[in-house]
């Protein structure tokens, strides 16, 4: 059980993004009751993984106990972040990029969406992309989709955003990612 929390902080990222969902973190609980080996096990992304290992790192938990005596003890913990939801708008679920081994992955700096009147219906679209070393994204395509009249919106809203892009050794490059869309119901 926790006896002590700090909430985790969202990132400025995935606020423009406005990412939401749970980051599944590991953790073992040592005999008092401090966190330590946190680690994501199911990620978010946008800098949200990082704020969840940051925050759990930083509870504190009853210690487990066995034959009265505390022990060590693995958990696996979820960490949600919520947003005020706005049904014209996309937010995201998900967030994955693809980069090569020592490399920086993109950061979102802009996201722009104009609101939709048609926010009637849940949506989701997942949206494979690139992103260029200029920090656009490029060879966008629907990887899957709730209903096919969504996929042109979703590339729009895709195409508009835009990122640091990935380095390697300093230099700007080329980058995959995927970004799961979500538009829910306003009831």
């Amino acid at each position: 059980m926790v006896t002590a929390r700090k909430e985790p902080e969202y990132s400025d990222e995935a606020r423009i993004a406005k990412l939401q969902g749970p980051v599944m973190v590991s953790v073992t609980i040592g005999e008092d009751g401090k966190p330590r080996d946190v680690r994501v096990v199911k990620p978010l992304g946008l800098g949200l993984d990082e704020t969840a290992v940051a925050a759990v790192s930083d509870w504190l938990f009853t210690p487990g106990k066995k034959d009265g005596k505390p022990v060590e003890v693995q958990a696996t913990i979820e960490v949600s972040f919520r947003m005020l939801e706005d049904a014209r708008h996309w937010s995201l679920s998900g967030a994955h990029f693809t980069v090569p081994p020592g490399a920086e992955r993109p950061r979102l700096i802009k996201a722009p969406q104009e609101a939709s009147e048609e926010a009637s219906e849940v949506a989701t679209v997942r949206v494979a992309f690139d992103i260029d070393p200029n920090g656009v994204p490029v060879n966008i395509q629907v990887a899957n989709s709730s209903d096919p009249k969504w996929s042109q919106p979703a590339t729009n809203l895709i195409a508009g955003w835009r990122f640091e892009p990935a380095t390697n050794n300093g230099a700007a490059i080329l980058t995959h990612a995927e970004f799961d869309l979500v538009r829910k119901n306003e009831k």
